[in-house]
């Protein structure tokens, strides 16, 4: 039960510089479970370069964007359980029940504790929750991952349509605030369709060639990471939040329900996420214009994302309230 540090995490993992969202991990053997606890700070000017997911929640807030959390789950749940041998890496195919109760604030050192809940078919089930230093949960979701050969990663070229193209009605730019967030962190660039009773909208994002991220997920294999397919709900539920606010004047904190799936530029799914509530800000006089994930029951990752694709995120059966 000794901790390991940043030099014995970055045995266990595939992954560096803003991708190592650990400072220590402690892993426990009961003999029947693997489990395991790890602790993380990140504040501003963090020496990693891991303030790249922070965001200025409020004039004087900064908080860790909320699909993150998900990313430092998982990586917890690698390290806890043995690691990845170096020719392998693990993929996460799934999120379930992930509930966000309270911000994660830079500065602030937060524990958290995970563990294996089994092995069926190949597939690794781990479950996973993050505390603040006095004990207040911050959020809790299960996972499911599966290993693959590096050799093996390759990933066939889809290049005639599986279903058809999104529609599109409009071309309405996504205003993107570095005063909220690093620019590289927003998923999506562009409204391109919106139904008139503002039950489905679908965004247009290309995933640059250049992304900062692509280095440490994964070294040599880039592909996108899959809370970033997460962030593009937020973002697509932003765009959704300008539209009001253009349209309708329709501003304040208010929140929204949501299913979503995700395309590539030939209509090959990649994520399908459902029963997702997002909370949003718009033109409120404490916080910055944003959108956050409060909650998702399922979200099923179904094919990467490689720099320079171009994926569209829909969303259908929007509830505002």
């Amino acid at each position: 039960m000794t901790p390991l540090y940043r030099s014995e995490i970055e045995e266990k993992i595939p992954h560096r510089y803003e991708n190592l969202l650990l400072d220590s991990v402690t892993s426990i053997d009961t003999g029947s479970t693997l489990s395991g606890e790890f602790s993380l700070q990140l504040s501003q000017g963090d020496d990693l370069g891991r303030d790249l997911f922070l965001k200025q929640k409020t004039q004087t807030l900064k908080t860790l964007m909320t699909p993150v959390i998900m990313e430092i789950l998982a990586l917890g749940s690698i390290v806890s359980c043995g690691g990845v041998p170096h020719d392998y890496f693990l993929f996460y195919t799934g999120i379930k029940d992930f509930i966000f109760f309270r911000d994660f604030e830079a500065g602030e050192k937060i524990t958290g504790k995970v563990v294996q809940r089994g092995i069926k078919s190949g597939f690794y089930q781990y479950s996973g929750e993050m505390f603040t230093s006095s004990g207040e949960r911050i959020a809790s979701g299960d996972m499911t991952a599966f290993l693959i050969k590096k050799a093996d990663f390759v990933q066939k070229k889809i290049t005639q349509p599986t279903t058809q193209p999104p529609p599109k009605s409009c071309a309405a730019p996504l205003i993107k605030d570095s005063a909220l967030k690093d620019l590289s962190l927003y998923a999506v660039d562009t409204l391109v369709h919106i139904e008139e009773d503002l039950s489905a909208l679908t965004c247009m994002y290309t995933y640059p060639t250049d992304h900062r991220l692509t280095r440490g997920h994964f070294p040599d294999y880039p592909v996108m990471m899959g809370v970033m397919q997460m962030m593009s709900v937020e973002d697509a539920g932003l765009a959704l939040s300008q539209y009001l606010y253009k349209k309708k004047k329709k501003s304040g904190i208010y929140s929204l329900t949501c299913n979503a799936s995700i395309y590539d530029e030939f209509g090959a799914l990649v994520s399908d996420i459902r029963n997702c509530t997002l909370r949003v800000y718009c033109d409120d006089s404490e916080y910055m214009n944003q959108v956050e994930m409060l909650g998702a029951g399922r979200v099923s990752f179904k094919k990467g994302v490689r720099p320079g694709d171009t994926i569209y995120t829909c969303l259908s059966a929007i509830q505002i309230s």
